[in-house]
């Protein structure tokens, strides 16, 4: 009934792809690319300049100055993929890849999770492995728990059954009564959410009632209960004595962390203070196998920039879940320090169909020091024809030059008018720059305007620079 995952966060699969990846993107090459690229732009924009004044000039030829200027582009990006293809290794070899699916795809994937092997002393502090120690110790022993069970378990199953018909005040009486006479843990569960969400009419909200419910529940070891607290302390709902805690634990600690508050450490050092509690809790949920709180620590990790603990989460969520897309993320992530392994998993992912590992390992092998287009297009087009919106801008690109495919300035604008529609905001600006310029597809200065404002609202500096030229 309930999942333990209450925390508002976007809706976006995985969050953490929205923080800054380490791809092989950021190459010595890349960067190279980025400066000639903008010579290029500087080129053009004084070739379109020139352009609209001979227009100006000489209106009646308009036509024949803009086939010109086509023409002219055509040579041009010639010139670019001639360049680049003459740069390249022609002794290289490949790799041979294809996407079909592993026959054994669990021992593939155990194969390569066995690799991986985190330092626990680079996922948890000293500090919170001693409060992890600390919450711990006062869970039950299992014959405790099993016996309150069965004690209970006739009254818990019918005040259960009133919850699910919406019976709440005769659920509310027995759950009540049972946490009072045994502190039955499964009952705590239910009454720590009423208090949580105050929407059954019987309770009113009530953080610190949920708090101290959630609490006795953890007591008997259920993985929802360490959710719920890592919920509430996450979001500030709930605040624990930290000082209390930590003085049972280690008076050092305690000084420490008092220390750490008057003397307003750099906001890192502060964040993970703040996170402390949050992510002890999540962590025990964790060990227990609750998906929500796995998911919720990578979130954190990857917002304080410790790809350790991101990566030992993301491994527990694909042993654990067969979450291919947590596979995803540990290759990018990995994949400037580790390029061969995570070479090796996007593989696997996109093999299983993950269209966002298909169009990472894609841009791995665009981006090579000696690039290999014919594995790129493949990528690509795979998770293009799925719909993944920035595959289908980088196939656009490669039909508008003519990477190993005929080049087709028709095939890349349905591409790009694709990718835009499912939100890229690259394609959005070209796709609007296209139709408010009336250059490649038909002049709408309207449509051109609607699709560069949703460019710039997702930050794209192109189109924010465009429409403050307009």
């Amino acid at each position: 009934i309930f999942s333990g995952s209450k925390v508002d966060r976007p809706a976006i699969k995985y969050e953490f792809f929205e923080q800054p990846i380490r791809t092989a993107g950021i190459t010595d090459r890349d960067k190279i690319r980025e400066i000639e690229g903008q010579a290029i732009s500087f080129k053009k924009q004084t070739m379109i300049d020139v352009i609209k004044q001979k227009i100006r000039e000489n209106p009646e030829k308009k036509e024949y100055f803009q086939d010109f200027y086509r023409k002219y582009r055509k040579e041009e990006i010639d010139k670019i993929i001639s360049k680049e293809i003459s740069t390249r290794d022609n002794n290289f070899v490949y790799d041979e890849i294809s996407l079909d699916r592993p026959n054994n795809p669990e021992e593939v994937l155990k194969l390569y999770l066995d690799r991986i092997n985190i330092k626990p002393e680079l996922i948890l502090s000293e500090k919170q492995i001693a409060l992890t120690e600390y919450l711990t110790s006062f869970i039950k022993d299992p014959e405790s728990i099993k016996e309150i069970n069965k004690l209970c378990k006739e009254e818990f199953v019918m005040a259960r059954d009133y919850y699910i018909q919406g019976k709440y005040q005769e659920a509310f009486e027995i759950f009540s009564k049972l946490t009072e006479k045994y502190s039955h843990g499964f009952s705590h569960i239910f009454l720590g959410e009423m208090y949580y969400t105050g929407s059954t009419g019987i309770v009113k909200q009530d953080f610190n009632m949920a708090f101290e419910h959630f609490t006795k529940a953890s007591h008997f070891r259920i993985p929802v209960a360490f959710g719920m607290l890592g919920e509430l302390t996450y979001k500030g709902l709930a605040e624990p004595n930290i000082k209390l805690v930590a003085k049972d634990i280690n008076d050092n600690i305690v000084n420490e962390e008092i220390e750490d508050d008057n003397d307003n450490e750099e906001e890192e050092e502060e964040d993970k203070n703040l996170y402390t509690f949050p992510m002890v809790y999540f962590n025990i949920a964790s060990d227990l196998n609750l998906k929500s709180s796995i998911e919720q620590l990578v979130f954190i990790y990857m917002k304080l920039n410790n790809v350790h603990g991101a990566v030992h989460h993301l491994k527990r969520l694909a042993s654990k879940h067969n979450d291919i897309n947590a596979c995803t993320t540990i290759g990018t992530l990995l994949l400037e320090d580790h390029d061969n392994f995570s070479k090796n998993i996007l593989l696997f992912a996109s093999k299983m169909g993950d269209t966002n590992a298909q169009t990472h390992l894609g841009r791995y092998y665009y981006n090579c020091k000696n690039p290999d287009y014919k594995n790129s297009f493949l990528l690509w087009e795979s998770a293009a024809l799925e719909g993944n919106a920035d595959a289908q801008f980088y196939l656009g690109g490669m039909y508008q030059q003519g990477l190993i495919v005929e080049r087709s300035s028709k095939k890349a604008f349905e591409f790009y008018e694709k990718s835009a529609r499912g939100g890229n905001s690259n394609s959005q600006f070209l796709i609007g720059k296209a139709y408010y310029e009336g250059e490649e597809l038909p002049k709408n200065e309207k449509l051109g305007l609607q699709f560069i404002t949703k460019s710039s609202h997702s930050k794209n500096e192109l189109a924010i620079e465009y429409l403050n030229n307009i």
